[in-house]
């Protein structure tokens, strides 16, 4: 059976339900805040910094962490209707012979890596991405709007030295 009227709390005064619930619920309010406000002031563990990256910095992946690490990227020559697609950062092998390239893509299997196209001039090394489809994808119609982090290390012929790299999408 359940009333609408008053109900006796722990002091012995009458309230209201609606009173009593409103109590209730600032009462897990409170105690909710005061959790969220301890726990963020908490100390950092001494090796990992205090402050965040600031907006725009670039964060290094982190291979020891999957979620931080890139995917790699293994061209694959089944790959259909070809197109270029541009890369973000080339890094330079220390001996020279090769070049890390990092690209985001939404991945197979409409956007699967299938090569990598190099062409070495005196002063330039042009690297093209091509990517495509995989055979039988249904790519047509809408998709989820998902992308994610790629690298693929690329050979060169001669060494980099001061050649310049340059996209080729």
């Amino acid at each position: 059976m359940k009333t609408t009227g008053p109900v006796d709390d722990p002091t012995g005064r009458a309230r209201s339900r609606h009173r009593v619930h409103r109590c209730r619920l600032q009462r897990v309010a409170t105690t909710a805040l005061i959790c969220a406000l301890t726990a963020c002031g908490a100390a950092a563990p001494p090796d990992r910094p205090t402050d965040p990256p600031s907006v725009g910095a670039e964060v290094e992946p982190n291979p020891s962490h999957p979620a931080l690490a890139r995917n790699k990227a293994v061209p694959d020559p089944q790959v259909t209707e070809l197109t270029p697609h541009p890369w973000t950062r080339a890094i330079p092998a220390a001996d020279g012979r090769s070049v890390r390239l990092e690209f985001t893509s939404a991945g197979p299997p409409c956007q699967q890596l299938g090569r990598a196209q190099v062409e070495e001039e005196a002063s330039t090394v042009t690297v093209t991405l091509l990517v495509g489809p995989l055979p039988g994808a249904d790519c047509s119609g809408r998709r989820a709007m998902i992308a994610a982090p790629f690298e693929i290390v690329v050979p060169l012929e001669s060494p980099l030295a001061e050649r310049e790299i340059r996209d080729g999408s």
